[in-house]
């Protein structure tokens, strides 16, 4: 009936208005509206273009052309008429509504090219519109035959709180076959709350064909799932036969607390899953008891030393330095004269970790070891404990400034440390090393300015001198976190630098960072003579800020020639209406 309805009314608009001689500019505008409103913007286009004919210089009916050639995809003749709108009309930055329908009618253009990475950009516009029409193209694009777009489509949707994306995630967990996807189906079911998939969570961690990642990322979930667990429910988990279950046992009763049903736990140590066991020690650890059931922490770790897994070994160090740091610190001294680097960095990483318990011999083994990364994990401990910090500075300086090192973080457990790395290059921003070595150096640079290290200028000009430079959108939507204010006005001085490279890669830091406003300037000034890679970045940016003061600068990228720089000059200018 009310479909019906519309219908009718639609028909009323359409066919009624003119037998009564009311063919008056608003009639048009209406009729064009009654159009769209049943998806025919062909239709809408050819009575607009009737309308003005007949009332070239009215307003409303102008505003009605130019958001049926937005929708019917008609770019170019779109900016044409705004171009003209804009030129007879006052104030027509301030029609906010026109300019929401021209950016929506790029992206909506743009979430059907054949170009997957042109439908990436859709989908970031769509993600930072936050709009029912970014809601459908999301929903849309998480069904499409790329394995890239789903991809996107899910780390992007699970970042916002929609019930049909929800409805979609969960029919995508049982139709979708691509292994990287499959584990951010299941992070998103976590993230978005959708409880009624929690069985077949638990199910995947039963499941003995279920990836290490499969099941890492589905204990997240169910921990984000839960409101509390009852302690019938951990006898059930800590007594099943799959290891995954288990250790969900160990990190539910982290993740609440729950130190009463310790002693379900402790005998997990005896677990033949070195994850489990390397699990229980941590969290040991992390609830800092003094003794379990009568027996000491620190008795406990050291039985666990000599455990055959390293990680094990190492979180049994780990507890013990907490909770006896002399003979905890001895425990650790062997793994820095191991024959394999990635256990020597693991283990520097997990001695960081320990902090103040860990002295002296996190300087010790500083000051001693040849081994770069290494000295890089236990600069890093350093600074955070504020001990020795010129010479630790030195060593993340260096880290910075070397081009040809690309840096990863590791985790294992609770403890992370940075590595080398071995990613080869890829489109996913959560996987391209050359984005995620930017990442980690942000962060080391972050760490040189909040204690005011001397060089941290220095070390930030080498870093945005860098050849591959340039954090992508997708990547700063997902992964990049805000600098110190310490680090903001290093990189904020950098502004009136005489580098060209130095000073927009300056701005854009400052911008994405979203602490950009006085940076703006200088990225529209930039955009001119910048080439096109730059160019991207400089618009992504410029939404970054969310300032309605750059909305003119971007409409005029509407009618640049690259789809690409249109798209995300569209996507640019929905930050800066909606935010």
């Amino acid at each position: 009936m009310i479909r019906l309805s519309l219908l009718f009314t639609v028909y009323c608009i359409l066919f009624t208005g003119p037998i009564y001689g009311t063919t008056t500019p608003d009639t048009y505008a209406r009729e064009v509206q009654a159009h769209l409103l049943i998806h025919d913007p062909l239709s809408a286009c050819d009575k607009a273009r009737e309308g003005l004919k007949l009332y070239q210089d009215n307003t409303v009916l102008w505003e009605a052309y130019i958001s049926a050639l937005s929708e019917a995809g008609f770019e170019k003749e779109m900016t044409l008429a705004w171009q003209h709108y804009s030129e007879q009309f006052p104030n027509p930055h301030e029609n906010r509504k026109l300019i929401e329908n021209m950016a929506w009618g790029v992206i909506q253009k743009a979430s059907y090219s054949h170009a997957p990475m042109i439908r990436i950009y859709a989908l970031l516009g769509a993600f930072y519109g936050k709009d029912a029409r970014g809601v459908h193209i999301l929903n849309r694009l998480l069904k499409d035959s790329n394995t890239l777009i789903r991809l996107a489509a899910i780390q992007l949707s699970s970042r916002l709180n929609d019930a049909s994306l929800c409805d979609t995630i969960a029919a995508s967990y049982y139709s979708e076959k691509c292994a990287e996807n499959r584990i951010e189906l299941i992070k998103a079911i976590g993230a978005m709350k959708i409880k009624s998939l929690k069985p077949q969570l638990v199910a995947l961690l039963s499941n003995q064909k279920s990836s290490a990642e499969e099941k890492a990322a589905a204990i997240q979930s169910i921990i984000n799932l839960m409101d509390t667990v009852e302690r019938q429910e951990l006898i059930n988990l800590t007594s099943s036969p799959r290891a995954g279950l288990r250790l969900l046992a160990c990190q539910a009763v982290a993740h609440f607390d729950l130190q009463k049903d310790l002693d379900l736990i402790l005998p997990l140590l005896n677990d033949n899953s070195s994850e489990v066991r390397a699990a229980v020690l941590q969290l040991l650890g992390i609830l800092r008891v003094d003794q379990v059931q009568g027996e000491k922490i620190a008795a406990i770790a050291s039985s666990r030393l000599k455990d055959g897994n390293p990680l094990v070994a190492l979180s049994a160090a780990w507890l013990l330095t907490i909770h006896d740091p002399e003979n905890g610190q001895k425990a650790f001294l062997p793994w820095f004269s191991n024959g394999k680097q990635e256990l020597r960095v693991l283990a520097a990483a997990v001695l960081g970790s320990c902090g103040k318990y860990a002295f002296p011999l996190i300087q010790n083994v500083f000051t001693v070891s040849t081994d770069k990364f290494v000295k890089l994990n236990l600069a890093h401990a350093l600074l955070v404990n504020r001990v020795d910090s010129t010479d630790a500075s030195t060593v993340l300086f260096e880290a910075i400034n070397d081009q040809n090192e690309k840096l990863d973080w590791e985790e294992n457990g609770i403890f992370r440390s940075i590595i080398k790395s071995e990613n080869r290059y890829t489109d996913n921003p959560e996987e391209n090393p050359v984005a995620l070595s930017q990442l980690v150096k942000l962060e080391l640079l972050n760490m040189l300015a909040l204690i005011k290290f001397p060089k941290t200028q220095e070390a930030v000009i080498s870093f945005l001198k860098q050849k591959e430079w340039g954090i992508s959108g997708m990547a700063a939507a997902l992964l990049l976190t805000e600098g110190d204010e310490s680090a903001v006005d290093i990189v904020r001085g950098l502004l009136n630098y005489p580098v060209f490279k130095v000073r927009i890669q300056a701005a854009i830091i400052l911008a994405l960072w979203g602490q950009g406003e006085d940076a703006v300037q200088t990225l529209q000034e930039a955009y001119a003579g910048a080439d096109r890679d730059i160019k991207e970045r400089i618009l992504e940016a410029i939404g970054r800020v969310h300032s309605p003061a750059s909305i003119p600068f971007l409409l005029k990228q509407l009618q640049e020639p690259s789809q690409k720089l249109r798209i995300i000059a569209a996507c640019a200018l929905l930050e800066c209406l909606y935010n």
